[in-house]
């Protein structure tokens, strides 16, 4: 399958820090990937290390009830207040369960709606994403939140109010639940010292731009040529078609040149 053999391809990372990734060669990679937008503050944001090691040392690692599962739904009861019941999963893949359970019917890859993408799905559920602005309106929402320890906690915001009984959380260590947390109070209306401006990559036909967020206009079978030409220059796009990749919130000028050398300078399909 061709994307499992990119993933393959990813370079075993020895140490990862804001938008670098550091394989147990030594060599530097820039990182588009983030995780599918579940690192899209960075490795390391900040003001989440001295919370997790301080979880850590009170014990919270293993999946047992917390106090902050129910701060963390009134933080996203605060950031979609149309939603009225909010579920916490251990993985997207339960999360997408329950949404199917809930709306009675199958919930395939293609129902979702992504506006990372810019793809439309059933109509029924979608993903939100930070830094597009959208105001969701799907009956299900499943957030990407922007810092998860492994996918988790995944979250599911439900339109109509579910009985406590109906699709119950999944028991989520606290250490997840303080690092979503973390990455909820970290993220504003925009990135600031945004450093890719918003027309930068606008003459790039293989590609389309969503706020940070860019998706390949080209076939699949042509993707997994494009993903080494930049993981060859240091660069990691999402070894999952198509994506999205998405363009990081922070870089030195040189990485900066790079990554617009090679959208611009690549064949794409």
């Amino acid at each position: 399958m061709a994307e499992r053999a990119l993933l393959d391809e990813v370079p075993r990372i020895r140490r990862a820090r804001a938008f670098r990734l550091y394989d147990v060669a030594g060599r530097r990679f820039l990182d588009l990937w983030q995780a599918g937008g579940e690192a899209i503050l960075g490795h390391r944001a900040a003001r989440t290390g001295a919370a997790l090691k301080a979880a850590l040392d009170r014990g919270l690692a293993a999946p047992l009830p917390t106090a902050w599962q129910s701060r963390l739904f009134s933080a996203l009861a605060a950031r979609f207040p149309s939603y009225r019941s909010f579920r916490l999963f251990s993985t997207r893949e339960r999360a997408i369960e329950a949404a199917s359970r809930v709306l009675g019917g199958t919930v395939a890859a293609a129902d979702l709606a992504d506006p990372g993408l810019g793809t439309r799905g059933s109509g029924r559920v979608g993903l939100w994403r930070p830094f597009l602005g959208d105001e969701p309106d799907w009956p299900v929402l499943l957030p990407v939140l922007p810092f998860t320890l492994g996918g988790s906690p995944a979250a599911a915001c439900f339109r109509e109010a579910l009985p406590d009984g109906v699709e119950p959380s999944d028991t989520v260590p606290g250490i997840a639940v303080i690092a979503a947390l973390r990455g909820l109070a970290g993220l504003g209306p925009a990135r600031s010292g945004e450093p890719f401006g918003p027309r930068d990559l606008d003459d790039c036909p293989g590609w389309e731009r969503r706020g940070p967020y860019l998706r390949p206009l080209f076939p699949a079978d042509a993707y997994p040529g494009v993903f080494r030409a930049f993981l060859a220059r240091g660069v990691l796009l999402s070894p999952l078609y198509p994506g999205p990749s998405i363009l990081p919130g922070e870089t030195s000028d040189g990485e900066r040149r790079l990554v617009l050398s090679l959208f611009h300078s690549i064949p794409r399909g």
